[in-house]
């Protein structure tokens, strides 16, 4: 055996098909998520059921919370998940509107998800606030297409949706919303400030070399995409923004072709900020070179010809 005189080499193998377990922050995020979504579930549900007696009604304000706040990765912090909930709202009423009248065929149902499923993938690539919700949009069709055919109930069915949908954003919002998770940006900075401290300490003994190896993994594997939430900035890069930035200046000094005697320029001298005004000397006009005069020619003699 290839772990023969190696007996921890047999358990290692073991263990790397073994589930990497949760952290404690997942874990605390996820009973988090579990309490807002019971909670919205649970107050639009029994009311409807037990007071209003519309089952229907009930069933769409049971199931909007659980597409959304369970099966759905909304990005963000509270404030921006309930933000998505709200933009896919009117998505979602289309979604169960279509799915209603599609169902009174099994091909024309069948038809509607192809459709419906290219659609949201095609405009997942969008961005990842639409990536967020198009689970959730997906799940409101299927429900809504599933036999039996019944448009008589569409206004419980939409009615469901807006009560679920509310609770859903008020949940995410008021009741232990999510944190603000650290962008991209911050971690690449701060991974870029243990690597520079490493160097720094390790020539001089000042670092333990296990456990700086430990946090630079850590670091690095903090650094992957997979760890980037739907819809938090990812890695930095052009964008149509950036290509709106004016771009600096890059004349060397005194280049500037602006006078600041001009009349425009003095005009606004007390609040010009245009470096050719008021930062840059003006370049010096450039002097010609004086025109040698051309040598005078010495005069003919008498009686030659001209």
């Amino acid at each position: 055996m290839w772990h023969r005189g190696r007996p921890e080499g047999h358990a290692r193998s073991w263990r790397t098909l073994l589930p990497t377990p949760s952290s404690r922050a997942e874990s605390v995020g996820a009973a988090r998520r579990a309490v807002r979504v019971t909670v919205a579930a649970v107050a639009g549900f029994y009311p409807a059921v037990h007071l209003l007696d519309r089952p229907v009604f009930a069933l769409y304000t049971l199931f909007v919370p659980v597409a959304f706040g369970l099966l759905s990765p909304l990005p963000g912090a509270g404030r921006r998940r309930a933000g998505s909930v709200l933009r896919a709202v009117p998505a979602a009423a289309a979604l169960i509107t279509l799915g209603t009248y599609l169902a009174a065929a099994t091909w024309s149902a069948t038809l509607g998800m192809l459709l419906v499923g290219f659609v949201l993938v095609t405009g997942a690539s969008i961005g990842p606030r639409a990536t967020g919700v198009a689970p959730a949009l997906q799940l409101c069709y299927i429900l809504a297409c599933f036999p039996p055919y019944a448009p008589g109930t569409l206004g419980d069915r939409l009615a469901g949706l807006a009560v679920g949908a509310t609770l859903t954003m008020l949940c995410e919002w008021l009741l232990l919303p999510e944190p603000e998770q650290t962008s991209y940006r911050s971690r690449v900075a701060d991974g870029l400030d243990l690597a520079a401290r490493t160097l720094r300490d390790l020539p001089r003994g000042g670092a333990d070399g296990r456990e700086t190896a430990e946090r630079l993994r850590a670091a690095g594997r903090e650094l992957r995409f997979s760890r980037t939430a739907a819809g938090c900035p990812g890695p930095p890069g052009p964008g149509p923004r950036t290509a709106r930035w004016p771009r600096p200046a890059t004349r060397p000094a005194g280049s500037s072709t602006c006078s600041p005697s001009s009349p425009r320029c003095c005009a606004r001298r007390p609040t010009c900020r245009r470096p050719c005004c008021c930062a840059v000397s003006p370049r010096p006009a450039p002097t010609r070179p004086p025109r040698c005069a051309a040598p005078a020619l010495p005069p003919a003699p008498r009686g030659s010809r001209r």
